[in-house]
């Protein structure tokens, strides 16, 4: 595609409105400088600088559709719990998160990925962890999920699925 049809497409985006549905996930980026490395194994150690939890997946495709000047409709499954509330917070005002489906017992995906640099470097991600990508939800869920993601999809005027992408990732060898 070429910046003239690119520009095209994201002028169209203005104010319509992208029913986005799939997994969302809370992508925590945990930010530190290299200290020393330690001698008890190769491995560095890091003095913390901070954390940042944005959302990822599904609501990162949201809040990208947002920053283009559209609205998104987001559907999926989170948890009633921290890395939820979290991701929750970071999404975009023009995402409208009334679809997302918040299960007690549910846990939020999240992926962890520590980021190690100098004072003067660019950070690198050393190391990523998983935690809580496969989870299974309930019949009563899933239909509930149905429902919204119908809603979703009637009140917009685009409809874009972001799925399977943790699945792949755990599958791989």
């Amino acid at each position: 595609m070429d910046p003239a049809q690119l520009l095209a497409v994201v002028d169209a985006l203005k104010e319509r409105t992208v029913a986005v549905v799939g997994d969302i996930v809370a992508d925590e980026f945990v930010y530190g400088r290299v200290a020393r490395v330690s001698r008890e194994a190769p491995v560095l150690i890091l003095e913390y600088d901070s954390t940042e939890v944005v959302p990822g997946a599904g609501g990162n495709a949201a809040n990208n559709v947002a920053a283009l000047g559209g609205r998104a409709i987001l559907a999926g499954v989170v948890g009633r719990d921290e890395p939820a509330r979290r991701l929750a917070a970071a999404l975009n005002k023009r995402v409208d998160s009334r679809s997302v489906v918040r299960v007690a017992r549910h846990h939020t995906p999240v992926k962890t990925r520590i980021l190690a640099g100098g004072i003067h470097s660019a950070k690198q991600q050393v190391v990523r962890i998983d935690r809580a990508v496969n989870g299974v939800v309930s019949r009563d869920t899933r239909a509930l999920f149905e429902r919204r993601t119908l809603d979703a999809a009637m009140n917009a005027d685009a409809a874009r699925e972001v799925f399977g992408a943790a699945r792949r990732e755990t599958a791989a060898p």
